[in-house]
């Protein structure tokens, strides 16, 4: 599976511009989200930045708070090549912001992003779309992960379970 991760590792929002890419085995795909900031999508050049999507070897849906954990490893159970971590703010009293640290409080809930490894790579911005916004429609997950310049902070603490 091809992922792309930050050169500023897991640092600030503004900071992870640049990607490279990285071929990892599927079943190791929760040592890379921990040491570092990942996205699904290829960019040219590895800009982050939507007119510079070239492909998306994966779905990611990100969950926050909106699904019970153990209710998506029960969705998500039968199908094969799914990774689910956890990320920063899971379970935490405090919305965790980019450099790690405690902001807003919260209630603590099941914070997660789901990984969907594709059989064949997405190439084309207005497909990837399209099939984020069933998948988000379908699910209940965040909107925003339909974004063509989508990235997910890793988590060093996360939880991982495979399908």
């Amino acid at each position: 599976m091809v992922l792309k991760v930050s050169s500023a590792l897991l640092t600030s929002a503004k900071s992870s511009r640049r990607f490279s890419t990285i071929e990892v085995q599927f079943d190791k795909v929760d040592e890379l989200t921990k040491q570092c900031n990942y996205s699904n999508i290829i960019w040219t050049d590895g800009t982050r930045k939507e007119d510079n999507f070239l492909a998306a070897h994966s779905l990611v849906l990100d969950f926050d708070g909106t699904m019970p954990l153990e209710a998506a490893k029960a969705k998500f159970a039968q199908i094969e090549n799914v990774c689910i971590v956890t990320s920063k703010s899971h379970q935490s009293p405090f919305k965790i912001d980019d450099y790690g640290r405690p902001g807003k409080a919260i209630t603590p809930a099941d914070y997660f992003h789901v990984i969907i490894a594709l059989p064949e790579p997405i190439t084309n911005l207005a497909t990837y779309k399209s099939v984020m916004k069933y998948l988000i429609n379908l699910y209940g997950s965040d909107p925003s992960c339909k974004d063509g310049a989508r990235f997910y902070f890793g988590n060093p603490r996360q939880e991982c379970w495979y399908s």
